[in-house]
């Protein structure tokens, strides 16, 4: 997942990190979708101006034309439908990992990710996903982007570059359904402080820090300081407590958005996700301050 993501010094590396598994090992949408939009996005950054519109569509076509590929090339984006594992269970990991297969199958799709990320790294993809052009993206809000902002605001704690790509998270990942861009949001969050920069570590801290990761998914109080994936779970839990079990968009809307008009003109006119998004970045501000 971190593989796909250009990133100098590191922080939206780490804001990746509770991405792996499906968002904090949930089964959600794959690490290495929501890692590749990321990369998208960053491969795009510097053409980008904060609230042009149309840069903005340029991406989130690039971001959805990807989200689509990986889709029909694996059956699926989220990661319990692929894999069949619930981290959540000592039954469901020791299965995931005593097995040679799973192992190289999640390790494949990585590769042939990046292969495609870097292979595509100079195409804006246009007129193959979304056909039309009146999107106004300029008036939307951004879920993800707006838990950001927010927790930077309750906290004192964010990064301005990671808040100006998290528009690839609208509508579930590309408006594609998956993930909710909240709770990316509210993740992301977390691990700007938790998180890890696989490219800073050595191979033995970061293969200590998955399986203590792991573990610390089915304790109670963790192992060692706590972690980015025994934080995750606490704050996952508290926003499904709040806010609903359910972690995709098109769960959480009831929605399959055919076109990004489609959501922004949802996402506008939604109460329901305005509430969403206020309920998440409070949530995830008392986790993060609660950490420090």
């Amino acid at each position: 997942m971190q593989d796909a993501i250009i990133d100098k010094d590191g922080s939206i590396l780490k804001s990746a990190t509770g991405m792996e598994g499906g968002c904090v090992a949930q089964g959600s949408t794959c690490g290495v979708v929501t890692g590749g939009a990321l990369g998208i996005a960053r491969m795009y950054q510097q053409q980008l101006n904060p609230g042009e519109a149309l840069s903005q569509v340029a991406v989130m076509r690039s971001v959805r034309y990807y989200v689509d590929w990986f889709s029909e090339r694996y059956g699926s984006t989220r990661c319990f439908d692929r894999s069949g594992v619930d981290f959540n269970t000592l039954s469901g990991q020791l299965r995931y990992l005593v097995s040679i297969p799973k192992l190289f199958r999640c390790a494949s799709q990585v590769g042939h990710a990046v292969n495609y990320l870097t292979l595509n790294s100079n195409d804006i993809i246009s007129g193959k996903t979304f056909e039309r052009d009146s999107f106004p993206y300029e008036n939307s809000p951004h879920c993800a982007q707006k838990v950001l902002v927010s927790i930077r605001d309750k906290t004192g704690f964010g990064y301005s570059p990671l808040e100006q790509i998290a528009f690839v998270f609208d509508g579930g990942v590309g408006a594609s359904g998956g993930l909710c861009g909240a709770i990316a949001g509210a993740v992301m969050a977390l691990n700007l402080h938790h998180g890890t920069d696989l490219r800073q570590s050595s191979y033995l801290r970061n293969a200590h820090a998955f399986f203590k990761g792991h573990a610390n998914l089915l304790v109670k109080k963790p192992f060692g300081r706590k972690d980015t994936f025994f934080l995750g779970k606490r704050l996952i839990r508290e926003i499904q407590r709040e806010a609903g079990s359910t972690l995709e968009c098109s769960g959480i809307t009831g929605e399959t958005f055919k076109s990004l008009d489609d959501f922004s003109t949802y996402i506008q006119t939604s109460d329901g996700c305005g509430k969403r998004i206020r309920s998440i970045s409070e949530i995830a501000s008392k986790v993060i301050l609660e950490s420090m």
